[in-house]
């Protein structure tokens, strides 16, 4: 990274965050590219609007009423309930935040800056992990190839700050898997053990991972597992005496657990006032990008001993067998829906790395004309959810991120959500 380079595109940064992003968005691999990304990733966080009933809303409050003037004695006796799964009611439930709002307390008691620092670290680890698989494609060879791009970028970015700790939790699972696939350093898998210490959800979530590492790649054990699961389901007690051996792992599961009469009622409150594409759009493009990775088994390979690259059938196989478990426990909707959307960022993975080995190969076959014409097919659905990832986004960003930092950061108590804005001026 040439110094130079990078002070010019800091300085511009400093007028406006956009006109470096642009740069970044036209050369992802430019030297500096990484670092101005994250930076806007930190930058949007300071920026984040955050209407009532949110997440970052309800952080802010406790931010506020907890960590002010918060002991140093009493902050480490509750980070050591925290890590015995037993945190007290008025803190959080995972270090990682327990940590991060501490540290923002010194400052200010705003969530502004609390979600700049958690800005900055979910940036590092979505940065980095879009640029593995980045760094492993062609993208000039095929707009197909783009376009599944486009998809994996989106499928959790900006909007995924907003919960601080399970999406953070994600891609700094993913970020330790992808790292060590790509180059065999044992040491990013440590980043797979972290991400439990982010949410306390990954701790059930990272088990698939762990077992393709400890077990390998078995192709036909983790596929029948997956067509199992449809019919098979893990009874209750089972997982009950499990998250028993922890308190707050008992008390997760009585708040997740929901009966079938509850779920449809919550459905139908959502419904009631959710837009068209909130209704469907999620739901349309993981029944969309399933298909996709279940015939992508079959057409890259996955299934022939050797045939295929050690590190696109390990991602394969983690998706595999996250689904699994999704299926498995579907009285727990929560932990259903957070492994569902955490084995794409693996099986879209598999498909992106996979689709680029064959065109790389420069053999068209009837199989890979038929993976293209899926994609195509797909499209609808695929503008579908890049909209509404776009309308969600948009919900928590501010005009001001926009603005030079020197401005916004002394009006920080101003809002401008771009959503409101857009629906003012159509209006």
């Amino acid at each position: 990274m040439t110094n130079d380079g990078l002070k010019y595109k800091l300085g511009l940064f400093l007028y406006s965050p956009l006109i470096p992003l642009i740069y970044v968005i036209k050369d992802f691999s430019a030297p500096y590219s990484r670092v101005i990304l994250i930076l806007f990733f930190g930058y949007f966080g300071l920026t984040m609007y955050f209407p009532e009933g949110t997440d970052g809303y309800r952080h802010s409050e406790n931010l506020a009423a907890h960590y002010d003037n918060l002991p140093f004695s009493q902050f480490v006796d509750e980070g050591i309930r925290i890590l015995k799964f037993d945190p007290p009611k008025e803190t959080n439930d995972d270090i990682f935040l327990h940590i991060v709002s501490y540290i923002t307390s010194f400052f200010s008691t705003s969530y502004s800056l609390l979600y700049m620092f958690v800005g900055l670290i979910y940036g590092f680890f979505f940065v980095n992990s879009i640029y593995l698989i980045y760094s492993q494609l062609e993208l000039k060879r095929s707009k197909v190839l783009l376009m599944l791009f486009i998809v994996f970028v989106f499928w959790k970015s900006f909007e995924g700050i907003n919960s601080i700790r399970n999406w953070t939790g994600a891609w700094c699972m993913f970020y330790g898997v992808a790292s060590y696939l790509f180059t065999s350093k044992k040491k990013y898998l440590g980043f797979v053990l972290l991400a439990p210490m982010i949410h306390f959800g990954y701790f059930i979530i990272s088990f698939p991972v762990l077992v393709v590492f400890l077990a390998g790649n078995r192709p036909y054990i983790y596929f029948a597992l997956f067509a199992m699961s449809y019919v098979v389901q893990v009874p209750l007690n089972l997982v009950s005496s499990y998250s028993s051996f922890t308190k707050l792992g008992d008390e997760k599961l009585r708040i997740y657990y929901q009966d079938d009469h509850k779920r449809q009622e919550k459905y139908s409150r959502f419904a009631e006032t959710a837009s068209f594409h909130k209704q469907y759009a999620i739901e349309a493009a993981s029944v969309n990008f399933l298909i996709l990775f279940i015939f992508g088994l079959f057409i890259f390979s996955y299934f022939k001993s050797g045939a295929q690259i050690y590190q696109f059938s390990t991602l394969a196989s983690i998706a595999l067998l996250m689904l699994t478990f999704s299926n498995l426990t579907p009285f727990v909707p929560s932990l259903v829906k957070r492994l569902e959307l955490n084995s794409y960022f693996y099986s879209l993975s598999f498909l992106l790395v996979s689709f680029n080995f064959k065109l790389q190969q420069q053999v068209v076959t009837s199989s890979l004309k038929f993976f293209k014409a899926l994609v195509i097919c797909s499209t609808p659905v695929i503008m579908l959810y890049l909209f509404m990832q776009l309308s969600y986004i948009m919900e928590f960003a501010d005009a001001k991120v926009f603005v030079s930092p020197l401005i916004s950061f002394f009006s920080l108590d101003a809002a401008l959500p771009i959503k409101e804005l857009i629906k003012d001026f159509l209006l």
